[in-house]
């Protein structure tokens, strides 16, 4: 991943979420997914969600139909050389997964871009985090209370800016 040394994003708001990874049930997209529909639906906030992973199974065809009402960029398999182009467009990235995760690169990746991070509260996923004091971890499978993350960032920009001045 060639990244450049940067300095702090500049976000003005919570816009876009990204999700980077394996599409599969434990990795935990349709939490996310299942979120954004409720902020969309009962809060009145539109999210757009970058989606980067392999969509070509039935898994992720199935997501694709059910959430189709959302504002989804399906990238599909990116490689290395757009991987930086992908954090650059994100305001936030979140890893929701549900089973025991061994520390996926992606969030070495976000860091890596000054990219701030929502994690289930699984332990592994922690532990890269640890340095962060700002609120960046959620129940693990509870979509109320990825809502409830994600919603306390896109009522609140300064918080976004606060979490990335943390950022290694």
């Amino acid at each position: 991943l060639n990244v450049t040394n940067r300095s702090v994003k500049n976000i003005s708001r919570l816009s876009t979420i990204g999700f980077i990874g394996r599409i599969s049930p434990e990795k935990g997209l349709e939490i996310l997914l299942e979120s954004l529909r409720t902020i969309k639906c009962c809060h009145d906030l539109d999210i757009k969600l970058i989606v980067a992973g392999d969509a070509t199974k039935d898994y992720a065809f199935q997501l694709k139909k059910k959430y189709s009402d959302l504002d989804i960029d399906w990238l599909g398999w990116i490689n290395e050389d757009t991987l930086v182009e992908v954090y650059n467009q994100l305001d936030m990235l979140v890893v929701p997964s549900i089973s025991y995760d061994n520390g996926p690169m992606t969030i070495m990746e976000a860091i890596a871009t000054k990219t701030p991070v929502i994690v289930s509260n699984n332990e592994t996923l922690l532990t890269y985090l640890s340095e962060i004091k700002s609120e960046h971890a959620f129940e693990s499978g509870s979509t109320d209370a990825l809502v409830e993350l994600i919603l306390k960032y896109a009522r609140d920009p300064l918080l976004l800016k606060a979490y990335i001045t943390e950022m290694p």
